[in-house]
């Protein structure tokens, strides 16, 4: 019984740490993420500036499941330093149910980041635009401690497989052009490849799809959402 009782003891004790994991968890990833949503004229336009956390993908799926009778067309906008892979793929998810019943376009403004996993979540855009001076930055997935938010160095073969898993996950398949896509994976291991969304679009990447240069996009955010409205327009 003895042997007995110690096996339970020692169950619930590593039950318990779990838990106290999943909470500390939990508050890492607070749930704070807010979504600003405005609809004009059918289309629903869908801003981002922050990471890319937890509660994302479910802020986005609301705004669908709210606004998705009002309007033909969703722009999400985006200005984020990227973030976690998990909540990432959970975006892509909802984008892609979104593109079965509405068209779905990505933007990224003047002087707005879009980097690391902000990359794949910008190619689900059916239309793609962004301004000449957005910023963008490709790298291979880093793990990160999920308590402390540290970097954690991998083996070489972890990292290896992680970084063709994510490359083939999303961007393999995605519209980006075959030539650029192959020497971005030769060039990107253990780097940090930053790009002007000039520069993108000059190299023929077909991540952008068409740039947005005009004056007024630097003005109030009414003007910008007629001015991108006029340009997918076109």
């Amino acid at each position: 019984m003895g042997l007995v009782a110690n096996r339970l003891v020692l169950v619930g004790l590593i039950a318990i740490a779990g838990y106290l994991a999943w909470q500390h968890q939990s508050k890492l990833f607070e749930d704070k993420g807010r979504l600003a949503v405005s609809v004009r004229d059918k289309t629903a336009f869908m801003i981002w500036n922050q990471d890319i956390k937890l509660p994302m993908a479910r802020r986005i799926a609301e705004a669908y499941e709210r606004d998705g009778s009002q309007v033909t067309r969703f722009i999400l906008v985006l200005d984020s330093p990227g973030g976690a892979l998990h909540e990432g793929g959970e975006v892509i998810k909802v984008l892609q149910k979104i593109k079965t019943t509405h068209q779905l376009h990505t933007f990224v403004g003047r002087n707005a980041n879009c980097l690391s996993m902000c990359v794949p979540i910008y190619l689900q855009g059916q239309k793609r635009l962004a301004a000449p001076e957005s910023r963008w930055m490709f790298h291979e997935p880093i793990s990160v401690d999920a308590h402390t938010g540290e970097k954690v160095e991998q083996l070489e073969f972890e990292a290896n497989f992680y970084a063709r898993r994510f490359f083939r996950r999303y961007f393999t398949n995605s519209e980006m052009a075959p030539a650029w896509r192959e020497q971005l994976e030769r060039d990107w291991k253990g780097k940090e490849i930053w790009k002007t969304g000039q520069q993108l679009f000059d190299e023929g990447a077909n991540i952008i799809t068409r740039l947005v240069t005009p004056k007024q996009l630097t003005l109030e955010p009414g003007l910008q959402r007629v001015t991108l409205k006029a340009a997918l327009d076109r």
